[in-house]
Formats: structure tokens, C-alpha cells, sequence
């Protein structure tokens, strides 16, 4: 219902173009993971890009139909529609969660957990995968340590109670260990200690942390093998409308897939 996207709220009719104009400028999504793990594979002569969203689970961002398909009138529906109208662009979404504050649909309604942890499902059977966001969207630079673990493993094992509950215990071994800082704040650097020394529950550390900023003074990610790589302090820059512009008119600053072939 907003008048004009800003760089919390972005109107249906300006996310389909922004993808229109991402994918014709050569934008093709790759999952945040495999960014990490240098394993990076997208069409030749097409761009690497990287969309993340925060503060999830509303159910204006995911919604199930009857199908079982995100409806198109969600952002996830238009990101994974997009998808099937262009295979070029991709469907891969890095989802950072906050599930002890968002309320899934209608709390009232004994069900809306159930359908909640049917749309995590969804998501992670089809590459938008699911990351830390903490349980409640704390500061952090107001948290201390103990709050800070027990804000990352709260989220975690609510995470998997949810896909329990639906009997898709079958994902939990495949999920990631990653966190997104609530309003780009650090804790102190105890608590810095403390995150980068987190495991979740099943054992996997602490792989990557991202902090967020504007395309006036953020860095653009370096390759995982780049002496600039850090993976504890990885930049983000807000999609805001002048962002997404700025992209696609820098589009040919950026480098593109080559394809290469080895041997006879």
C-alpha cells in the first residue's frame, strides 16, 4: 500500500521491474553458500549476484496457495515466478529469520505454525535457504555475550521445531550456519568472539557474517579466495530503488562468467 519503494518496503509493481532490469543487465542469482565455499556456477557471460532478505517470516514474503506454490502476490512468489519466466535469472535466496518476532499470518489462528514451517520447507527444498537473524531482533551492541548465544541458538532450535512439527526433520542436517546483524549493529567484541565462535546445534560453525550499508560506501564482496575476503564481516548494500539503478548502469563494471574448455 506504500506510494513508492523505499529500502524497507518495496511495492509489487517496482520488484517485478527491478528483476526485469536486473536479469536484462546480465544478473544471475547464486546461493550465498556457494559463494562462501568458492563454488560459484552461472551461464556464460552472465554476473554473479547475491540477494538477501531480512526480518522473515511475514506472510506478505511467503504464502503457500492451495498448489502449494508461493503466491504470486508475495515477494517470494515474484522472485520465484521471475524464475520460471527467465532460467537465466535463477531462484537462489539468502532468508535471514527472526522467528521469536515475526508471527507467522495470524497468531490467532491455531494452525499458523503449521503453516509456517510448511513455507520454510518450501523454501529450503527450492534454494532460498534459511538463515540467523537472532530469535528476536536484538541489538546487539546492547546485548551481552550469554544474550548473544542465546539469541543465535534460540532462533536455531525453534527453526527445527518448526520443521519437526511438519515432519521435515529431513532438512535439519542441511542447514547452514550463518547470521545476519539486526540493524547492521556489532556487540562489543566479546560478543564478536562469541558469534564467530558459535556452532549450531548440529555441530557446523560459525560460516559467515553480514553486515549491512548503502552503495555509497559499502565494498562489493571479494571472491572467497581474494586476501580481502573476510568472511566475519561480509558487506551488504540495502536494495533501495537507487541501488538496483546503480547496478544496472554499472552493469559492465562488473566481471562476467567465462566458459573455458581443458584438454583434447
Amino acid at each position: 500500500t506504500s506510494e513508492y519503494s523505499t529500502a524497507h518496503k518495496v511495492r509489487v509493481s517496482d520488484l517485478r521491474a527491478q528483476l526485469e532490469s536486473l536479469n536484462d543487465a546480465g544478473f544471475t542469482l547464486v546461493a550465498v553458500d556457494e559463494w562462501i565455499n568458492g563454488n560459484i556456477t552461472i551461464p556464460a557471460g552472465r554476473k554473479p549476484l547475491i540477494i538477501s532478505m531480512d526480518d522473515l517470516f511475514f506472510n506478505n514474503q511467503i504464502t503457500l496457495g492451495a498448489d502449494g506454490v508461493p503466491t504470486p502476490d508475495t515477494s517470494i512468489g515474484i522472485f520465484w515466478q521471475f524464475s520460471q519466466e527467465h532460467p537465466e535469472f535463477g531462484f537462489q535466496l539468502a532468508l535471514f529469520a527472526n522467528l521469536g518476532d515475526r508471527l507467522y499470518a495470524e497468531p490467532a489462528n491455531p494452525d499458523w505454525e503449521e503453516k509456517l514451517g510448511r513455507a520454510i520447507a518450501w523454501c529450503l527444498d527450492h534454494g532460498a535457504l534459511v538463515y540467523n537473524h537472532t530469535y528476536q531482533h536484538v541489538r546487539l551492541d546492547l546485548t551481552d555475550p550469554p544474550g548473544v548465544k542465546s539469541e543465535l541458538r534460540r532462533n536455531d532450535l525453534y527453526l527445527r521445531e518448526l520443521l519437526t512439527m511438519i515432519g521435515r526433520d529431513d532438512l535439519i542436517p542441511a542447514l547452514g550456519n550463518m547470521l545476519a546483524l539486526p540493524f547492521g549493529n556489532w556487540p562489543d567484541s566479546n560478543g564478536i568472539y562469541v558469534i564467530q565462535h558459535y556452532t549450531n546445534p548440529e555441530g557446523l560453525s560459525m560460516q559467515a557474517v553480514f553486515a549491512i550499508d548503502n552503495n555509497q560506501r559499502a565494498g562489493y564482496l571479494s571472491p572467497p579466495y581474494s586476501p580481502n575476503f573476510n568472511r566475519f564481516n561480509i558487506p551488504r548494500i540495502a536494495a533501495r530503488p537507487i541501488t538496483i539503478e546503480y547496478l544496472v548502469e554499472h552493469k559492465d563494471e562488473f566481471p562476467a562468467a567465462s566458459a573455458c574448455s581443458l584438454g583434447p
